[in-house]
């Protein structure tokens, strides 16, 4: 199944950073589409465990868990 909002991943990284969504429906698509990555760096999704919205921070959680990996580490400490 295809979301409603069909984004690329940069695309929707930068979306939820800016909080540039009208739903939680919306939100929730782009979150799939950075769930479903297949080539994901944890730089690029590091800052979502800094905000202040749970469900970036639970994301960010699910997201990293995938990419255990030193310079995972390392983005958590630069």
């Amino acid at each position: 199944m295809r979301p409603l909002f069909a984004s690329s991943l940069q695309d929707s990284l930068g979306k939820l950073a800016r909080n540039e969504y009208g739903s939680d429906v919306e939100r929730d698509a782009l979150l799939q589409v950075v769930f479903e990555a297949q080539t994901l760096k944890p730089r690029e999704v590091v800052w979502m465990a800094y905000r202040p919205e749970r469900f970036l921070r639970e994301a960010a959680v699910r997201v990293l868990r995938r990419l255990r990996t030193l310079p995972t580490v390392n983005q958590f400490v630069v």
